[in-house]
């Protein structure tokens, strides 16, 4: 199992995302290949999963809930591998999503 974390880095509500290493390999990248930014990791899901990955993250920091799906990435080779994750949101003492973290694996 592989894991993530995120949170808002504060420029135009942006989000900073960290990966372990073995996360990478989950999408196809090489180690340190990942640029730490939510627009490139969305650019790895598969478009028919993506609404339905990004509707689910929504949800979990609107609602300050969980979320479990499973979809698909395209490695940059083009191939398409599925993928499960489930996470939630963490929230600082006033109830302010602070940020986000998740494992992840195959399914």
């Amino acid at each position: 199992m592989q894991s993530w974390s995120g949170r808002p880095n504060g420029a135009g509500g942006r989000w900073s995302l960290i990966w372990d290493e073995r996360l990478e390999g989950l999408f196809g990248l090489a180690q340190g290949e990942f640029d730490r930014t939510f627009e490139m990791y969305v650019s790895l899901l598969h478009a028919d999963d993506r609404e339905d990955v990004l509707r689910a993250v929504h949800r979990a920091v609107t609602e300050r809930s969980t979320y479990r799906i499973e979809h698909r990435v395209v490695w940059p080779d083009g191939s398409v591998h599925w993928l499960a994750g489930a996470g939630g949101v963490t929230l600082d003492d006033h109830g302010r999503v602070t940020g986000s973290s998740s494992p992840s694996r195959t399914p």
